[in-house]
């Protein structure tokens, strides 16, 4: 928990009087304002149940054998039934919330499918005579707690993931062993809509949730990469999570809270002056969503533009099917950026050169449309891992490297591809394939680049690559683009020879801010410097993209801040050529472009590059 305080405008800042009014301080995950009763909810899966614990008896080899066997078919018969039930779950969600938070689900589904698990408490039953209840609770907290130990928010979120479909698998296994209310039972009683207060929630528990039931959601734990958070933002539920072990101390049941998913602030407890305040707000706040709904209508199809009709192509960044089905759905122009990462992320070995050739083609699939001749273009990212986003497939490369004090300095992106640059002739190899089937318009991107050496290594591959299928058959009737990602300083300063080398770049601002301000952007502490908008990090994106054009190469953007309608005209006026996005971004985003003329964005840009400090960028765009 960031910050707990007594409100002045309670019973004062040293006050203990019951009712004085408290203020809380956490992670704004999902926005929007709310205001409604406490509902205190234990996640099961805070406690492991205690009859996981019982033994198979062992009286006898032969009956302690015939046992082991019974337990290992009760857990593949309920594993299965999971997985089935997160099957039809996920078409449930595709059908009322959407088909990107439908992939939650079907991620699920494909981690129970992968043997990662399965084999570890099989081995678990066999060796220690255990339950099939407590070998799977066994294996998955020892997957979840290697993920939840990563840096980096994203795989930590992952961690629910795992104990999510682990706990669905348990209710087949052992449905009597739940004990008390689950947090739909206990929503399905509610009168008015309540403020759902917990230790944490798993996706399963979040998507049963309804706004006519809920008003908000606060959290112990998580942070806005959690899969909770994703679904409570997707279902337009306020939400604030990592608010730290106090606050089922300071939250009592039914105690009135106001939450602001905004900025992450909690008040419990608010007086009459802070209620009418916040009811005030949350009317204000119905009639800007209105107008949002009517801005995605209006939006979605237009083309990104300027006011005076500069083009400005809006695409979309996606790791998924689902990803790219919601892109098309919200009118972006293209993929700007395929984390491929994100297609292995929950199997224990890489998919060999067909399987990935396949996952490729199905995301060209869901995004384009063939039948109409209209392919849009679509950027392909070679794999971004390392000890910083490590995959579980990767762990036999990673288990051979030195351990790294500082794993966003290390052998990650194309420094782990060429080290183990068998794993990167496999994807380009896997990526050709997709190419030659779909007839698509397939550019293919390289991450974490530094140096020359690392893109002519890389071209060398792509080549022999495309060399190795033509002799087997496959015809290859185009050329495939290569380009780089701009993320780190070495790139951005020595542009004007990694130009040459490529066919396009994209600007990573997420990675470029934090090595330009030598600033973890994980880190709370380092908020303000780690903005997108401060004035080295802005001349270091003017001098990448004038670099591109004095070459006559496209520059684009692809981090969060493209994706921010207050800061994508500015990028335009830095002469950044196309932005990518997450989908839903989009509507936005191209409504902001066309308030303005290019003329205009250009002015500010160079205001901006003229700013010394974060606050003149910020009062500059009024932000």
């Amino acid at each position: 928990m960031k910050s707990v305080k007594k409100s002045e405008n309670g019973a004062g800042a040293d006050s203990d009087e019951p009712g004085a009014s408290t203020s809380l301080t956490g992670i704004g995950v999902s926005p929007g304002l709310a205001i409604g009763l406490a509902l205190l909810f234990r996640s099961p899966a805070s406690n492991a149940p205690s009859e996981n614990l019982a033994r198979v008896p062992a009286s006898a080899n032969n009956a302690n054998s015939a046992n082991t066997q019974i337990e290992r078919e009760r857990l593949h018969t309920a594993i299965e039934a999971a997985i089935g039930a997160l099957r039809e779950l996920a078409g449930q969600v595709a059908h009322e919330i959407g088909t990107a938070e439908a992939g939650i689900f079907e991620a699920q589904a494909l981690m129970l499918e992968d043997p990662t698990i399965t084999e570890r408490a099989d081995q678990l039953i066999e060796e220690t005579s255990i339950t099939a209840e407590a070998a799977l609770h066994e294996a998955a907290e020892e997957q979840a707690a290697l993920l939840a130990a990563l840096p980096d928010p994203l795989w930590q979120g992952r961690a629910a993931d795992v104990r999510d479909a682990a706990e669905r698998v348990q209710a087949y296994l052992h449905p009597e062993s739940r004990r008390g209310a689950t947090l739909a039972e206990r929503l399905a009683a509610v009168t008015e809509p309540v403020v759902v207060v917990a230790d944490n929630l798993t996706p399963s528990d979040t998507v049963q949730m309804r706004t006519e039931q809920v008003a908000a959601i606060i959290l112990e734990h998580g942070n806005a990469t959690a899969h909770a958070a994703i679904l409570a933002r997707a279902m337009g539920i306020p939400a604030v999570m990592g608010l730290g072990p106090a606050l089922f101390e300071l939250v009592q049941e039914h105690e009135t809270l106001v939450v602001n998913g905004t900025d992450g602030s909690v008040l419990v407890h608010p007086d009459a002056e802070q209620r009418t305040q916040a009811e005030h707000a949350i009317k204000q706040q119905r009639s800007e969503r209105q107008a949002v709904r009517a801005n995605i209508t209006e939006w979605h199809l237009r083309l990104g533009q300027t006011r005076d009709r500069h083009p400005v192509p809006l695409l979309a960044n996606v790791g998924t099917v689902a990803d790219a089905l919601t892109a098309a759905e919200m009118g972006a122009e293209g993929i700007g950026l395929l984390r491929t990462e994100f297609l292995f992320s929950d199997r224990a070995t890489l998919p060999d050169e067909q399987e990935q050739a396949a996952l490729y083609e199905a995301i060209i699939t869901a995004f384009s449309e063939p039948a109409r001749g209209t392919w849009r273009p679509i950027i392909i990212r070679t794999l971004d891992a390392g000890a910083d986003k490590p995959l579980p497939a990767l762990a036999s490369v990673l288990r051979d490297l030195p351990p790294e004090e500082n794993p966003a300095l290390g052998v990650r992106g194309i420094r782990l591809q060429l080290l183990a640059s068998d794993l990167l002739t496999t994807q380009l190899r896997a990526i050709l394939r997709a190419v030659a089937r779909t007839h698509a318009h397939v550019r293919i991107m390289l991450p974490m680049v530094s140096s020359v050496e690392e893109v002519r290594e890389a071209r060398a591959l792509l080549l022999a690559a495309r060399t190795a299928l033509e002799q087997e058959g496959v015809a290859l009737n185009t050329t495939t683009a290569l380009g780089m990602m701009v993320e780190t300083p070495a790139a951005t300063m020595a542009i004007d020879t990694l130009v040459r080398e490529v066919s396009f770049l994209s600007i990573g601002t997420n990675d470029l801010t934090q090595y330009v301000m030598a600033a973890d952007r994980l880190s709370p502490a380092l908020t303000r410097l780690c903005q997108p908008i401060q004035p080295p990090v802005l001349r270091a994106i003017a001098a990448t993209v004038a670099g591109a054009h004095r070459a006559g190469r496209h520059a684009g953007v692809c981090g969060e801040m493209a994706g921010d309608p207050r800061l994508a005209p500015l990028l335009v006026g830095l002469g950044v050529d196309e932005l990518s996005m997450t989908p839903a971004s989009i509507p936005a985003v191209k409504q902001a472009l066309a308030a303005h003329t290019l003329t205009e964005l250009r002015a500010l840009a160079e205001h901006a590059l003229r700013a010394t400090t974060l606050n003149e960028v910020e009062r500059l765009l009024a932000l």
